[in-house]
């Protein structure tokens, strides 16, 4: 099987062409087990996950994102930007502007100078639109990631009663979190001006 190991962020995939292989080797290259085995890090090639490019009648192409469990994510925007260059560098795809269908739907991406933009969308910040286990008016739990797309989803904790009470660890929480959508922000336009994947 034939694949590129690509990056955006920090976050590495290993990106394979499947728009013009076969059913059987298309689903091979899919097989959870063989994407655990390739995402291993000490065992196999090492990877946060494959990203499979696969036919669209409706859009440039299709991306699939295959985690390194196994899984199958319907989004991630740091593979977008991968499948994107790899299109256009290697995939017969050389335009500035794509449309990429995902499992969180189509994607419009722009390629300026090495730099991709991905239109991500609205974000998705109601309790009942986030992929959660749980009752729908429970308030959702406060993370420390670094991505300023995932803090979006994390800050849904503000909105809610808990925010009025007493609690200082949350306020404190909310509060390293704001700090890191700030920060997550600056470091996307630091890399969009200067023109590097970090």
């Amino acid at each position: 099987m034939r694949f590129a190991k690509y990056h955006g962020l920090g976050n590495d995939f290993l990106v394979v062409d499947l728009r013009d292989v076969s059913a059987a080797d298309a689903a091979a290259a899919q097989d959870p087990a063989r994407v655990i085995a390739l995402c291993d890090r000490q065992f196999g090639v090492g990877g946060d996950g494959v990203l499979a490019i696969l036919p669209s009648a409706t859009a440039d192409a299709r991306m699939r994102v295959l985690n390194s469990d196994g899984s199958e994510a319907e989004m991630c925007g740091n593979g977008l930007r991968c499948v994107v260059q790899w299109l256009h560098d290697h995939g017969g795809v050389a335009k500035e502007e794509m449309a990429i269908d995902t499992g969180a739907g189509r994607h419009v991406c722009e390629l300026l100078q090495r730099n991709v933009t991905v239109s991500m969308g609205a974000p998705r910040l109601l309790r009942g639109e986030i992929p959660m286990v749980g009752p729908l008016g429970a308030s959702v739990g406060l993370g420390l990631q670094t991505g300023a797309w995932m803090i979006g989803g994390q800050l849904v904790g503000f909105a809610s009663g808990e925010w009025r009470g007493s609690d200082d660890r949350l306020r404190k929480r909310i509060y390293l979190a704001i700090l890191c959508l700030i920060a997550g922000m600056i470091i996307m336009v630091f890399g969009n001006l200067f023109g590097k994947a970090w």
